[in-house]
């Protein structure tokens, strides 16, 4: 999350890009923008989505371009990131996969599907950020790739969590 092309802050909108081709999935007002005193060791900046509204979600995605996917097929990969959130959270869990579609590499385009084994829960410290990854095999007939980052549960209004030092190996 060191480059922020599209601005810093002022994420609004369901079903739209913030930083770094993150896409964004909502079911109540949000707020992205880009953080910097809430980093982990390593990072300049991290993701802090704020939810706005109550009992809903606001879930992070993203899509690598067909032509990457392609070389990918058959191959084992690793998804990482740095999740961490707010006492306002209150106890909600994530749901972290690897996602593919045989019909394309939108956002929105086609039905993904969670790559067989490349799922997995994760409960967010109140105090420090704790690496997070799955780990799945891309389907021979994959022509998309997302990275998803979910919440379980509808959050309340003031809940923050923070994203960093993604990676995909």
């Amino acid at each position: 999350f060191d480059i922020w092309q599209r601005g810093t802050s002022g994420f609004t909108s369901n079903q739209s890009y913030s930083a770094d081709r993150w896409f964004t999935f909502s079911s109540t007002t949000y707020n992205i923008a880009q953080e910097t005193s809430v980093v982990p060791t390593g990072a300049t900046n991290s993701l802090r989505v704020t939810i706005t509204g109550a009992g809903g979600y606001a879930n992070l995605q993203y899509a690598m371009e067909q032509s990457e996917v392609e070389k990918l097929a058959g191959q084992t990969v690793t998804f990482s990131v740095y999740l961490r959130a707010n006492a306002t959270y209150a106890g909600g869990s994530f749901n972290m996969s690897i996602q593919s579609n045989t019909t394309g590499n939108t956002q929105t385009g086609g039905t993904w599907t969670t790559v067989s084994g490349a799922l997995t829960t994760h409960t967010p410290s109140t105090s420090a950020f704790t690496r997070v990854s799955v780990t799945g095999t891309v389907p021979t007939n994959a022509k998309g790739l997302a990275f998803y980052i979910g919440q379980n549960v509808g959050l309340s209004s003031g809940a923050i969590y923070y994203v960093a030092l993604a990676k995909i190996e």
